[in-house]
């Protein structure tokens, strides 16, 4: 098999932002894991519409993980650029709390959790 070669591909502002999932330490219920995500977005001064997606487990070595995909919509161009930059949660080593620009908008007849 040949892989061909990187593409570098600069950040663009995108209104809405999925991750396929979001860990943060201590949170392993919807409710609670949903403040959690809302009181780390204040802390950045970023403003956003928040629905969490359905739980994920994942296991690293000898631990299980526990997250919940993400979406964020009604973002700022300068927030969706820094969103994409810093990410969201822990475990981003390991490809967690990415966000990228989503491909599915939230649909506007369906309200985000919280």
């Amino acid at each position: 098999m040949v892989l061909a070669a990187p593409r570098v591909q600069g950040l663009e502002p995108a209104e809405s932002l999925a991750a396929r999932l979001v860990v943060i330490k201590g949170f392993l219920e919807p409710e609670p894991m949903l403040g959690a995500v809302e009181r780390q977005l204040g802390a950045l001064g970023v403003c956003a519409e928040v629905k969490l997606g359905r739980r994920r487990v994942i296991r690293i070595r000898d631990k299980t993980v526990v997250g919940f995909g993400l979406r964020l919509s009604g973002l700022a161009p300068e927030a969706s650029i820094a969103m994409q930059e810093q990410g969201l949660g822990g475990r981003r080593r390991f490809g967690c709390g990415l966000l990228q620009p989503s491909r599915h908008p939230i649909p506007a007849d369906r309200r985000p959790l919280g």
